[in-house]
């Protein structure tokens, strides 16, 4: 709350007092895109990394939900409800690379690397470019990362997610495009 009322973390969310005693409870009603807002915002956190790996934020997929209440782990927290949890994960190795050329303002440069690591990903390298069978297939995970690190590195400027709010916004999502 603190990094959301200093500018921080962008949100939608009111603005809440937290006393000592509700400190470590689970914020409930969240929104989904401030959800992920707040993910993003985590990622940006240098005390919450390490120095052998770059660790990402993210919320849970419909399976790992599954998959705790499995384990007798409940989103019902004493009654209140459904609240945020967050998964953090190990970025892989082949996005350093992209992380460095982010991280020193180089956006061509991170350009052209994203071209790479998507082809990389989707196994298209040796063509040099994706087909729509292989943009239907593309990992949303890896599309999740590559969009996350655009926007904690550019600080909210660049990444899939900010075209989109864009296209929606400022294009009202109505707007015809060339294929």
């Amino acid at each position: 709350m603190d990094a959301q009322i200093s500018g921080q973390f962008h949100s939608t969310a009111e603005v809440i007092d937290i006393s000592d005693k509700i400190f470590n409870s689970p914020v409930i009603g969240i929104k989904w895109q401030d959800a992920r807002w707040f993910c993003a915002w985590l990622a940006t956190r240098k005390d919450l990394q390490s120095s052998e790996e770059v660790y990402d934020y993210r919320l849970p997929t419909a399976d790992e939900m599954l998959q705790s209440a499995r384990k007798g782990i409940t989103e019902d927290y004493e009654g209140i409800g459904d609240f945020l949890r967050v998964v953090r994960v190990t970025i892989p190795s082949y996005y350093q690379t992209l992380i460095n050329y982010l991280s020193s303002g180089r956006w061509k440069d991170a350009d052209e690397e994203t071209v790479q690591v998507i082809l990389q990903v989707a196994n298209r390298v040796k063509q040099g470019w994706l087909d729509f069978k292989d943009i239907d297939n593309f990992p949303c995970e890896d599309l999740r990362i590559i969009d996350q690190l655009w926007v904690k590195y550019s600080n909210g400027q660049f990444g899939f997610s900010v075209q989109k709010q864009i296209y929606m916004d400022e294009l009202g999502g109505t707007k015809m495009y060339n294929e």
